[in-house]
């Protein structure tokens, strides 16, 4: 208690934890976040409702120590009371410590889209058919929920998650308007992923899913989404991955110049490749 929350008493309240966290800004952010995902859990426990695994970590003043939150145990007090365990695990790794955000940001939505990649345009889109796949709709529905909702829920509260941040991260007018237009089009798209998977609220997705048959509205409109964010993907992935690699090369002091023999617009005459995986982030 005192290592983390500067108190020996075995006591504090949630204000006074929020302050404690807030004189420390190379940390702060993450942990009122961690603190903000405990408060979620709670009250799903409260509520008698499913609880997502915690996520977050909560760092020792300004890191780079830092613990993982585990609820222990709950029990009913009353009937309107309950009382929780929560034990602090010491933790090696979690969100990244002092790395400029939009680096951080950068670095999160990459890792997301290469997640995604694998996770979800390989097996659905590249390798199945949704078609063939909706023949066992629960089965279906049940691994893209879990490969989305993991995805997205590690990012949030192990990473960087913001969409600005990722906007800040290009420097040039012309990438910066490729960008947003993608964070523009995301939101959409995923709300019509989720639809076709039967969830009408898309900041509510960790009910049950049905196990019944799909229409073929439903998987027409599944199948055109993932192909959708199998392009929006790859489109990202081929700028975030440049510019990261630009952001770190400045950071070691190396700079990036084509020969003289090359022209300038190597890059738009280059083959075609094929690419990979986008991430909300971006």
């Amino acid at each position: 208690m005192e290592e983390v929350f500067g108190t020996n008493t075995g006591k504090i309240d949630w204000k006074s934890a929020k302050e404690r966290f807030a004189e420390f800004p190379n940390s702060s952010e993450a942990n009122l976040n961690a603190l903000k995902e405990i408060s979620h859990a709670l009250y799903k426990i409260y509520d008698n409702s499913r609880v997502r695994p915690i996520q977050g970590t909560i760092f020792v003043e300004q890191g780079p120590k830092r613990y993982r939150p585990v609820i222990n145990y709950a029990k009913e007090l009353s009937v309107d009371v309950i009382s929780c365990e929560i034990l602090l695990i010491e933790e090696v790794g979690g969100p990244l410590q002092n790395v400029d955000k939009r680096l951080g940001a950068l670095l999160t939505s990459i890792r997301m889209a290469v997640r995604i990649r694998w996770e979800i345009i390989r097996p659905f889109v590249l390798e199945g058919n949704i078609e063939r796949l909706a023949r066992d709709p629960r089965r279906l529905r049940f691994d893209l929920q879990t490969c989305l909702n993991n995805i997205f829920i590690e990012a949030e509260f192990r990473g960087n998650f913001s969409e600005s941040d990722v906007w800040s991260a290009f420097e040039s007018s012309a990438d910066r308007s490729k960008i947003g237009a993608m964070i523009d089009d995301w939101k959409p798209l995923y709300s019509k992923i989720w639809h076709s998977l039967g969830f009408s609220d898309v900041a509510e997705t960790f009910g049950e899913i049905s196990d019944q048959p799909f229409t073929n509205q439903d998987v027409a409109s599944l199948g055109a989404g993932l192909h959708e964010l199998a392009q929006m993907n790859s489109n990202f992935l081929d700028m975030a991955v440049a510019r990261a690699e630009v952001l770190v090369g400045r950071e070691l002091g190396i700079t990036k110049t084509l020969p003289a023999s090359e022209p300038i617009n190597k890059r738009a005459h280059a083959p075609k490749r094929r690419r990979a995986g986008f991430a909300k982030a971006a």
